[in-house]
């Protein structure tokens, strides 16, 4: 096996692989026939070798594979600086050094977007992969450095998430997050802050979900959100304990909190379903979700993953100021049919 690659396996992992190019397929090996990746692979021009269970068990890092193991590149980052602002069609952009990529929500269903800060497991960064794009949020940035890797486990965890759409990667947080706030997005931490008014338990958001363009900061694993991204929060959401049993269970996993905030931010849209959901459009299968158009930018220089030492890992806590407690408190859908004065020339073929 080459190390420059990944091995992606299991017919859920594979077949977005093959059929959406965010990555370079290579070779399918298969035990028995899996018809569809099969058909998948040959209308890529992709090779399909047969090979025995023991050279896919070895691939797969003796995981779960069902008969498929997919050669392929590697899957990289899209290295973005800042989400542009919204405008009144719900027309916006997420730009880079040397591309911006458009989007358009609907009619009264401002953008969510998802910033995990430091998540490094790469099973919870897939499992939040496969929550956001099952709840409908519109993107998901991720911290460069300090974060897990984009791989085979990654998008077996999310279950096809991964290769569905990009997955938007900074080179700061933290600048990202200032530059997205003073192009009108409100900045939600998902954190405790006893003592601050900033801080909303889960249940006195309304069912209505957001009103303005949203971002909402997960934070790592074991200690949560950084303080200097704490501090660029407009608001903290908190998910309540509910078990009066002692013990030391006072916390949730990562991506099953992030699946409880995000059935609350999103509220809106559940609201707006059909009684019958058969009958909804999001079992089109030639529907693309929230995928973009990508712009390039004219003389734009070359973009790299460690843009200027932007990286805000080597920002020290003790440097900046602790704000909690304080008392001020700062208050699909992609086809596009009028542009936005900053919109591109072009209509957007999704």
């Amino acid at each position: 096996m080459q190390s420059d690659r990944d091995y992606l396996y299991s017919p859920n992992v594979v077949l977005p692989a093959l059929k959406n190019g965010l990555r370079t397929p290579y070779t399918l090996k298969k035990e028995d026939l899996v018809a569809n990746c099969i058909a998948a692979a040959n209308s890529a021009g992709v090779k399909v070798v047969k090979t025995d269970k023991h050279q896919l068990n070895a691939m797969a890092g003796q995981r779960p594979h069902q008969g498929v193991v997919l050669e392929a590149s590697r899957l990289e980052q899209r290295m973005v600086t800042t989400l542009g602002g919204v405008s009144v069609d719900n027309q916006y952009n997420i730009s880079g050094r040397t591309t911006e990529t458009w989007f358009k929500t609907k009619e009264n269903e401002p953008p969510v977007w998802l910033a995990l800060d430091e998540v490094v497991d790469p099973q919870n960064l897939g499992a939040i992969l496969r929550t956001a794009m099952f709840m409908g949020v519109n993107g998901v940035v991720v911290c460069h450095k300090n974060s897990s890797p984009l791989s085979a486990v990654v998008a077996k965890a999310s279950t096809g998430a991964l290769e569905a759409r990009p997955t938007y990667g900074v080179s700061s947080l933290m600048r990202f997050i200032q530059m997205s706030k003073e192009n009108g997005w409100h900045v939600v931490g998902a954190h405790v802050t006893y003592g601050s008014k900033r801080t909303r338990p889960l249940h006195t958001w309304p069912e209505t979900g957001v009103d303005q363009p949203t971002l909402l900061i997960m934070g790592n694993e074991g200690n949560g959100l950084r303080k200097q991204i704490m501090n660029q929060c407009d608001s903290f959401i908190q998910v309540p304990c509910l078990s009066l049993i002692p013990s030391n269970v006072d916390s949730l996993n990562v991506s099953v909190a992030t699946g409880i905030i995000l059935s609350k931010l999103m509220g809106g849209r559940f609201l707006n379903l059909p009684e019958n959901l058969k009958k909804y459009p999001w079992r089109n299968k030639d529907a693309t979700d929230n995928i973009g158009t990508v712009v390039k930018k004219a003389g734009g220089e070359q973009e790299t993953d460690d843009d200027d030492n932007d990286d805000d890992d080597d920002v020290d806590d003790n440097d900046v100021d602790d704000n909690e407690g304080e008392d001020g408190e700062e208050e699909n859908n992609n086809e596009i049919n009028t542009k936005s004065p900053s919109a591109p020339e072009k209509p957007m073929p999704w």
